[in-house]
């Protein structure tokens, strides 16, 4: 886990007209974004990150938000750092160091006692 988030769900209807007025937005929890999400199954030595990632329609709806993105990309910005840096692949690097140069950098850690 490299980042938390928490915003409320901005649902887009799936059939493309607006918004889906049937999903609940105030059920919102913290909840946090593990590295994996960053890392294409099948293309080496490329991150994803902001609304590429992966994740569930539900869950898009609020990463794809701004603040999250924001978030989303100091992190796979300081991954690329490392990865380059230590001539890993960014799926090889030390997951701890990432998380204690993000702290670093006055990223607050996310409180996952709660989720």
């Amino acid at each position: 886990m490299v980042t938390g988030a928490w915003y409320p769900f901005d649902i887009h209807n799936m059939t493309g007209h607006g918004q889906d007025p049937s999903e609940p937005k105030d059920k919102v929890k913290h909840y946090t974004i593990p590295y994996r999400c960053f890392l294409p199954e099948t293309i080496d030595n490329l991150l994803f990150t902001g609304r590429c990632i992966s994740g569930t329609h539900l869950a898009s709806s609020s990463f794809r938000m701004m603040p999250i993105c924001f978030a989303m990309g100091q992190a796979t910005g300081t991954a690329a750092s490392i990865s380059v840096n230590k001539g890993l692949s960014p799926a090889d690097i030390d997951i701890k160091l990432l998380q204690r140069t993000l702290l670093s950098q006055g990223v607050e850690a996310p409180d996952v006692s709660g989720c």
